[in-house]
């Protein structure tokens, strides 16, 4: 229905979007939260001298993780509120504005790399 005007229905790509940045932000407190036991085995592992380096390998591997959950966890959130503001508000900008906006930010976003 080309012709048929449909005026701001953004509820559902705002939804998914939103869905997403919650569901890493979860993964990110659930690594950090992975990171701190880890923390407090190797405390008690020093205690008793036992698989120290083991541990040590596993924590950094965890902070690394960490990092980068929680900054992509952040860009995202930045992104919606972003998408959220400029393009999908129903007072603002012009079409052909948002059009340009959306462009824009869709030619800058950084592919994600693991």
């Amino acid at each position: 229905m080309p012709e048929t005007p449909c005026h701001g229905d953004v509820f559902h790509i705002q939804q998914q979007l939103e869905q997403v940045a919650n569901g890493l932000a979860r993964q990110a407190q659930g690594v950090i939260t992975h990171r701190i036991k880890l923390e407090q085995t190797i405390t008690k592992a020093l205690l008793t001298n036992s698989m120290t380096q083991k541990l040590t390998i596993q924590q950094v591997k965890a902070t690394r993780r960490e990092a980068g959950l929680v900054a992509r966890a952040q860009d995202v959130k930045t992104l919606l509120q972003w998408f959220s503001h400029d393009v999908l508000a129903l007072a603002g900008p012009s079409l052909a504005v948002r059009q340009e906006l959306f462009d824009f930010k869709e030619s800058n976003i950084r592919p994600f790399v693991s």
